[in-house]
């Protein structure tokens, strides 16, 4: 882990709580999650416990004070919760049918890194469902919320050290994965029937997107043309 990541528990702890929860579309959860799911930047638990049964639910964080309280939080979920970072998965290779990753490689100095170990840890065929900011358009977001009165500055988000656009992001993960489905997130048009409008225009409306979720799929002949 490099110096830049290196964050003090209490300063993560700190910017964890003021943050909040990460907000993710549960059908999505729900559709493209299987049996065996690992959460990398878990939190405390909350979008595993939308899963409900399954037949194994591990999350991962690196601040041991939120994996205590996400252990407390689902003591009757039969989920594991362990300390842990991308670099070095402790699990065994394909232990895992399901690997979820909420807005966490923008955290990331070396995210192909953390990439490969999932890909190790994903069986043959397995799935990775991944969102993050788009940017420079999470940019003009952040400019948006500001000029509603919803953010106190324009600075950007300082713990968010790999900063990916649509095509950036394709390029890294199509070494690795087949990319099944890139679906695109406009917060402030998220309820409202004009983002549908704009998801039938595909590339326009990735491009366009705050953030973009990216369904892929570990296959040994990986082809995204």
């Amino acid at each position: 882990m490099s110096k830049k990541e290196k964050h003090n528990h209490k300063k993560w702890d700190d910017y964890a709580k003021a943050s909040g929860t990460t907000y993710f579309p549960e059908q999505i959860l729900l559709k493209h999650s299987r049996q065996k799911i690992l959460d990398i930047g878990c939190g405390l638990g909350e979008h595993l416990s939308l899963l409900g049964k399954r037949k194994l639910k591990v999350g991962i964080e690196i601040s041991p004070h939120r994996i205590k309280i996400a252990t407390k939080l689902h003591k009757h979920d039969a989920t594991l919760f362990e300390v842990g970072n991308a670099y070095r998965l402790a699990y065994a290779d394909h232990a895992f049918d399901t690997v979820i990753m909420i807005d966490v490689i923008e955290h990331l100095e070396n995210p192909e890194e953390a990439l490969k170990e999932i890909k190790r840890v994903l069986e043959p065929g397995g799935t990775l469902i991944l969102q993050t900011p788009n940017y420079p358009v999470k940019r003009v977001y952040d400019f948006g919320m500001r000029l509603m009165g919803k953010r106190k500055s324009l600075s950007d988000d300082p713990t968010h050290i790999a900063k990916f656009n649509c095509f950036k992001l394709k390029r890294m993960l199509g070494k690795h994965f087949a990319i099944i489905d890139i679906i695109p997130r406009n917060l402030l048009l998220e309820r409202k029937e004009m983002n549908s409008k704009l998801r039938r225009f595909k590339l326009f409306s990735r491009l366009i997107a705050q953030k973009n979720i990216w369904i892929c799929r570990k296959n040994d002949a990986v082809n995204n043309s």
